[in-house]
C-alpha cells in the first residue's frame, strides 16, 4: 500500500478509485484488496505483496491493478 500521510489522503484515494470500482462493496466498506491494505499497512514483510496490488512511488499511489470501472467510460 502506498503511504498515506493523512486520513484525508486515504479518503481521497478511496473516492478517486475505490468507490468507482466494480469490486467495491458498500456493505462491507470496500473490497478484499482494500481490506488487506487497511489491515496490514506498515507490515514490512507484506509490503511487497501489497505493492503488487496498489503500486507506489515515493510521491504517489497509483491505481489499483484490480480496478474495473463500475460504469463504462468512467474517467479517472
Amino acid at each position: 500500500m502506498g503511504t498515506f500521510p493523512t486520513p484525508d489522503a486515504v479518503s481521497a484515494y478511496e473516492a478517486r478509485y475505490c468507490v468507482r470500482c466494480l469490486h467495491h462493496d458498500r456493505l462491507i466498506g470496500g473490497c478484499p484488496v482494500w481490506g488487506l491494505h487497511r489491515l496490514y499497512q506498515g507490515d514490512d514483510a507484506l509490503q511487497p505483496v501489497l505493492d503488487t496490488f496498489i503500486p507506489r512511488t515515493e510521491d504517489t499511489n497509483h491505481i489499483c491493478r484490480m480496478f474495473v470501472a463500475a460504469e463504462p467510460g468512467l474517467d479517472l
